[in-house]
């Protein structure tokens, strides 16, 4: 007759907790395997390229209430875009500050202008003292950057001074050819191009 064998205390007690801790672990390393086998979401890219093809930016201090403001020629244009009007062929001025005498929420006195595209030919940027409630000088930065397939690179920066209220200045003058810049063409010969039709 065979003999029965009977597990001691020690061992039953080992079986029963097993048998809810290797089922549950088994689970857990599937659902592990699962989340490391799923195509991982990719960071969100942007669908559309940053706005315009060139973009020009001017700043100058926030605690002097000046009102400076920026004027873009692009080639075949038949007059300038600034802040009376802000919207041509190529251009856009897509803020016109007024100076610290507004209400601001960034504290920053600046304005800023796209392009749609970058058609052959001579482009311009002007800068115009407006309005002096403080007393000038104003530094103004200017700052000229094209995007080329997403890819966002610096072409010019600067910094003039403004003297005197109605001054206007020539910063930056210079040549596209099939959407890139031609080496050496940056100039600033004065061209006044405000308030003005373009008769070249």
């Amino acid at each position: 007759m065979a003999k029965t064998f009977k597990a001691p205390a020690w061992l039953k007690r080992q079986i029963e907790e097993d048998a809810w801790t290797i089922p549950t672990l088994d689970v857990l390393f599937v659902l592990l395997m699962i989340l490391v086998m799923l195509p991982h979401a990719k960071a969100d890219a942007p669908t559309n390229p940053p706005p315009g093809n060139l973009a020009i930016e001017i700043q100058w201090p926030y605690a002097d209430d000046i009102d400076v403001d920026l004027w873009m020629l692009a080639p075949g244009a038949n007059s300038a875009v600034g802040y009376s009007n802000k919207g041509g062929l190529v251009f856009n001025l897509l803020r016109d500050d007024l100076g610290s005498s507004t209400a601001d929420l960034d504290d920053a006195n600046f304005e800023v202008g796209y392009s749609r595209g970058t058609p052959d030919g001579e482009y311009q940027v002007n800068i115009h003292l407006y309005r002096a409630h403080t007393p000038p000088p104003v530094s103004v930065k200017v700052t000229v950057r094209l995007n080329k397939n997403n890819a966002v690179m610096n072409l010019f920066r600067t910094r003039v001074t403004l003297l005197t209220p109605g001054q206007e200045e020539t910063v930056f003058r210079w040549t596209m050819r099939n959407g890139r810049y031609v080496p050496g063409s940056m100039h600033n010969i004065p061209r006044i191009i405000r308030s003005r039709r373009r008769r070249e």
